[in-house]
């Protein structure tokens, strides 16, 4: 069931530029004021809103939001990555316009406050993340990968081979997988925690654009590709190759299900497809229109989010609510207690809904990546060169 909205139009002050947007609303849609404070260290305040439907009875729940905004980068911001623990968020910029090139990563604390600037790459970083037990975060580059520890000390300089478009850490912290392109065509490589090469992995017909990487969360298996789609076990065993040709659509979209059962792809075409760790397809979902970029699985595993737009889909593949019109979607996210999903647009900015898909809040503004802190409590977001910090806190109802 389509949900058809209003167009009302807003202007929210943010950083000093004043940005005006038709924004889509419902009735029972609250439409934040953003209260936004730039300092070092930030301050907050907070504004309330209740979720106003006039055919309902009087609200029962109510969403507080504070912004507080990141400045730094010279470079429209491409990755914001939370440490497990909650208490380091790093950032880095991927421009490679020759009048807007960052090679830095930047370290703050939780409440905003910058730690470091780490220097050392001599081209963007593309890949960005942290070990499980918040000790090392790995940052790669077209030059090389490199490790630091949390407090911003390099460890180790990997010579990758080729250009990294990805980086993840196995659940247990001891393996760091590489996705790059290169003359030998997609590979992965395999890293010890220290640095020392594992294992190199191969997969086929890579659009060179980007290269998707994620373990499973019980870390048994790791998952990756960009038209072809490989599932190897933690040692390097291939398992499953989802083969296609040269001139296939590629799947932007990736994610794994909760339990580790379960993997999903979204392709340029609006198709998503659902697999099991043995390359079974058990669903297909059609999107309403095309370019499913971006997914993500709700933490009870319940639902999966994703397509042009913002679509929950449930885990027979009926579609439990789709906002078609809501425009092309870079990024999504859940929070960790799964009331929340984030979505981040280049041409919708930043939404909230609930889990039902009921649209909480929108703020205009260009959006590549959102990330929710572990606790849930925060909500970090790329748009442009900044990084909005969200304190976000839904109060439900009583039982």
């Amino acid at each position: 069931m389509k949900i058809l909205f209003r167009l009302n139009t807003m202007c929210i002050l943010v950083l000093v530029l004043t940005a005006c947007s038709n924004s889509t609303t419902s009735t029972n849609i609250a439409t934040l004021p953003a209260s936004t404070t730039i300092s070092q260290p930030p301050t907050r305040s907070m504004t309330t809103a209740p979720l106003m439907d006039p055919t309902s009875p009087p609200p029962t729940a109510a969403l507080q939001t504070s912004l507080t905004v990141l400045k730094g980068h010279s470079a429209p911001v491409t990755n914001v990555v939370w440490s497990p623990n909650g208490q380091f968020l790093a950032t880095s910029a991927g421009s490679f316009h020759p009048s807007a090139i960052d090679a830095t990563i930047r370290l703050w604390r939780a409440d905003g406050t910058l730690i470091k600037i780490l220097s050392g790459h001599s081209a963007p970083v593309v890949g960005l993340a942290w070990s499980a037990d918040s000790q090392i975060l790995a940052s790669g580059s077209d030059d090389a990968i490199r490790l630091w520890r949390a407090d911003g000390t390099l460890i180790a300089t990997l010579h990758s081979a080729g250009d990294i478009q990805k980086l993840a850490w196995s659940p247990d912290s001891q393996t760091l997988a590489s996705a790059i392109t290169s003359s030998l065509g997609p590979v992965v490589q395999l890293w010890q925690r220290d640095g020392t090469p594992l294992a190199q992995l191969s997969t086929q017909n890579s659009g060179g654009k980007f290269f998707n990487l994620a373990w499973s969360p019980d870390g048994q298996f790791l998952l990756g590709g960009t038209i072809d789609y490989k599932v190897w076990r933690a040692n390097g065993t291939e398992v499953f190759h989802l083969k296609k040709c040269s001139t296939c659509t590629p799947a932007w979209g990736m994610t794994w299900s909760p339990d580790s059962k379960l993997w999903a792809i979204g392709d340029e075409g609006g198709n998503v497809d659902v697999y099991d760790i043995e390359g079974d397809a058990t669903a297909h979902l059609q999107n309403t229109k095309g370019n499913a970029d971006a997914l993500a699985w709700s933490p009870n595993g319940q639902i999966l989010a994703g397509g042009d737009g913002v679509n929950l889909w449930k885990m027979d593949g009926s579609l439990q609510v789709t906002h078609a019109s809501f425009g092309r979607v870079n990024s999504l996210a859940w929070s960790p207690d799964g009331q929340l999903l984030a979505s981040g647009s280049s041409g919708n900015g930043l939404r909230l809904w609930n889990a039902d898909g009921q649209l909480l809040a929108a703020f205009p503004g260009e959006v590549s990546k959102v990330a929710w802190s572990p606790d849930g409590q925060q909500l970090a977001v790329a748009s442009d060169n900044t990084i909005q910090l969200w304190q976000v806190r839904l109060t439900l109802p009583r039982p």
